[in-house]
């Protein structure tokens, strides 16, 4: 498996990982708004069976109720779904269980942090790969280049050697005679119609090609990290906003929450808080999945993902 691969597999496994995060917070959430439905829905009929509200207020609640529990079925299938997609990318199977443990919170993009400055386009494995063809191109250059140059090569051999035939001669060293030879061989390159002169031209349009591809692929990362850049900040700010916004919405709900509990508060304003709530709650999930995402995003296109 290529680095390349395993950049590619971390960053699937992550959004799968995150992915299934935010469905289950999501279950959570529907979870909590049926449980503070409920408890309303109760006494909404309570306040009808003593006759302080009219039928068209309990109604009103009912049917917000249901909607919470038709959500909560999709809610459970969605997770279902993004947790069996989240165990295929991990190659384990679907039958085993695995617990998610996480808090799918703010702190998850309060906590990272990068330098631009720190950036090196060699992190990123494309880059590098050009780099070694580049090196290797280089090499080829150089050994083009020595053809140019003589060539010398030596050679030495010594040893005895005895003529006689005695089967004692191994032991009689005034038999055997030494012998050694020395050689030199040297080769100077002359013309060979620019065969030389071709090659290392090859071998430089070969770097410049590298080189070429080297210049696009900076340009082509600039303008990711532009982009990845754009829609990281684009979605911190979104979430700042959406995070105010759900702090308005339950101080809203749970103002009239205490209204109508009072008797002072309409049933319709309560209604329209709790939709206003709901909406403000997807709002910061929808942001706060896509600030993640976006970090996934950035710290690829930074060549960290792996850190």
């Amino acid at each position: 498996m290529t680095e390349r691969n395993v950049i590619d597999i971390h960053e699937s496994v992550s959004k799968a990982y995150y992915t299934t995060l935010n469905t289950k917070s999501r279950v959570d959430l529907v979870n909590s708004n049926i449980d503070r439905l409920d408890a309303l829905l109760k006494q909404t009929k309570s306040l009808y069976e003593n006759g302080f509200v009219e039928k068209l207020d309990l109604d009103r609640i009912q049917v917000s109720f249901n909607n919470l529990k038709s959500e909560k079925i999709k809610a459970d299938r969605l997770y279902d779904l993004s947790l069996a997609v989240l165990k295929f990318q991990i190659g384990i199977s679907v039958d085993k269980k695995i617990e998610l443990i996480e808090e799918f919170n703010e702190e998850l993009v309060t906590a990272f942090t990068f330098d631009l400055n720190e950036f090196d386009y060699s992190k990123r494995i494309e880059y590098s790969i050009l780099q070694t063809d580049k090196n290797l191109k280089f090499y080829e250059l150089k050994n083009n280049r020595s053809q140019y140059l003589p060539q010398v090569y030596a050679n030495y051999n010594y040893g005895y050697n005895t003529s006689a035939s005695q089967s004692n001669i191994f032991f009689e060293s005034d038999r055997w005679k030494k012998f050694g030879t020395f050689g030199l061989q040297v080769i100077v390159p002359i013309f060979d119609g620019f065969l030389k002169r071709s090659r290392i031209n090859q071998s430089k349009f070969k770097i410049e090609q590298v080189e070429n591809q080297m210049l696009f692929l900076e340009r082509s990362i600039n303008l990711q990290i532009n982009q990845s850049l754009a829609a990281y900040q684009n979605s911190k700010e979104s979430l700042k906003i959406a995070s105010e916004n759900l702090v308005l919405a339950q101080d809203v709900y749970f103002a009239s929450e205490k209204k109508y509990a009072q008797g002072v508060g309409s049933n319709l304003e309560l209604i329209d808080s709790n939709n206003s709530l709901k909406i403000a709650q997807n709002q910061y999930y929808n942001s706060l999945y896509e600030s993640i995402i976006s970090i996934i995003d950035i710290k690829k296109t930074l060549g960290i993902l792996m850190n």
